[in-house]
């Protein structure tokens, strides 16, 4: 039976492992000079290499004691040299905001008494202006009232004559129009039909054609689809590296300016509220006594004026009515003429529209029946050819999206490795 060999270690392309069974096996004899000084020599070199690796090991831990040392100093100094910068920042920004509140309220306290005198100025005037508009509405609504009633008068009786000759006029229009309507409904429908079956041909031919178009363009966009995104892909993954940077920086810069900014806005706000706040409660008490004497002027004024305005009204609404109901009579009589002739040539059109619709209709659906027919051919091979166009899509992007995860996770590997390189760069370095 033969005896099967052990397959090779990885990267054992050399037999090293048999070489040294046979090294150390080997015995040279008393008088083998050479063999016995190559047997020391081997045993001196392993038992030096043994002791450089066991004193590396031990440098290497004290180099990395003393790194970490000289870095907590060095982040110690940086720290308390940042606190005293930014105490000194705090400190000469509390003394700006100080003076800007201390002017800011002198301003409010000055403008607020000017606001005070001038709204005490503008309630005296307006209480004036409303007492001469009041006196000049009165006069005004007198002359008015009389005007009104005079043009009411006149308004009725020519809208009396008016209403017999429209509806002489009307009842001849409504005639000829009803004429007019049945003879063109009739060329209406017979150039509907023709236009109809004109349509349903060139439409046929239209999706055919545009589905021969369509197919084509699928498969291009397909393949313009396929090449964006093997493209995108790249350019995502050179984008992550630069921005995943970026952002690091950004934010932590960000953070450290946000936190300051609110704290120096918080404290502002919170006075500037308070003085706001006290101007205001001085402004709204002058405006309510101005508002509230302006009020009383003006009730007086518009109670004069309802007076005046309430008997022009009356008289006026007493003449309208009378020349109103005249009115209406007329109107009657030639609204009922007008409905009756209506009426009639109202049928009569009813009746040859139906005639002509039906006739459409028989037409329209022969039309329809074929178009759809063709619609439906051409659907089913723009589907059939989208749906070969996605199968390739799909699996662009899969592969596109695989070589971006492979490259994410290199990009990771390599991260950790600069790490650790960094790491002992800077252990080595002391």
């Amino acid at each position: 039976m033969t005896k099967r060999r052990a397959p090779k270690g990885a990267g054992d392309y050399f037999d090293i492992n048999g070489i040294m069974k046979q090294f150390y096996k080997y015995k040279p004899k008393k008088d083998d000079a050479a063999g016995r000084a190559m047997k020391h020599t081997f045993q001196a070199n392993m038992i030096q290499s043994a002791f450089d690796t066991a004193t590396s090991k031990e440098l290497a831990e004290f180099q990395t004691g003393l790194s970490q040392d000289t870095m907590a100093h060095a982040a110690e100094l940086e720290m308390r040299n940042q606190s005293a910068n930014m105490q000194q920042e705090y400190n000469l920004g509390i003394a700006s905001m100080e003076r800007q509140m201390t002017l800011q309220n002198k301003y409010a306290d000055d403008q607020s008494t000017r606001d005070i005198t001038l709204l005490g100025a503008t309630g005296e005037q307006e209480r004036k202006n409303i007492v001469a508009a009041g006196e000049m509405d009165a006069i005004k609504m007198i002359k008015q009232g009389a005007q009104d009633r005079l043009s009411i008068k006149e308004t009725g009786r020519q809208e009396r004559q008016g209403y017999k000759s429209k509806g002489a006029q009307e009842r001849k229009g409504i005639k000829e129009t009803g004429r007019q309507q049945r003879s063109a409904i009739t060329t209406t429908g017979k150039q509907e039909r023709k236009n109809i079956s004109s349509r349903g041909t060139e439409e046929r031919k239209g999706i055919k054609e545009k589905g021969k178009v369509e197919t084509a363009l699928e498969r291009v966009r397909g393949f313009e689809q396929r090449e964006g995104i093997k493209e995108t892909g790249a350019q995502e993954r050179k984008g992550y590296e630069s921005k995943g940077a970026q952002d690091r920086l950004g934010i932590k810069e960000t953070g450290r300016q946000q936190r300051s900014a609110i704290t120096t806005t918080g404290k502002q706000e919170r006075k500037n509220i308070s003085s706001r706040g006290a101007q205001e409660r001085k402004g709204y008490k002058s405006k309510g006594a101005q508002d509230r004497l302006g009020i009383k002027e003006t009730g007086r004024q518009e109670r004069k004026g309802y007076e005046s305005r309430g008997a022009q009204e009356r008289k006026g609404i007493k003449e309208t009515g009378r020349q109103e109901r005249k009115g209406y009579e007329s109107k009657g009589a030639q609204d009922r003429l007008g409905i009756k002739e209506t009426g009639r040539q109202q049928r009569a059109a009813i009746t040859t529209t139906g005639k002509q619709e039906r006739k459409n209709i028989s037409s329209r659906g022969t039309e329809d029946r074929l178009g759809i027919k063709e619609t439906g051919r051409q659907q089913r091979a723009a589907i059939t050819t989208t749906g070969k166009q996605e199968r390739k899509n799909i699996g662009a992007r899969g592969r596109d999206t695989r070589e971006t995860m492979g490259h994410e996770s290199r990009l990771r590997a390599k991260d950790r490795a600069n790490q650790s390189q960094y790491s002992r760069q800077g252990a080595r370095s002391f």
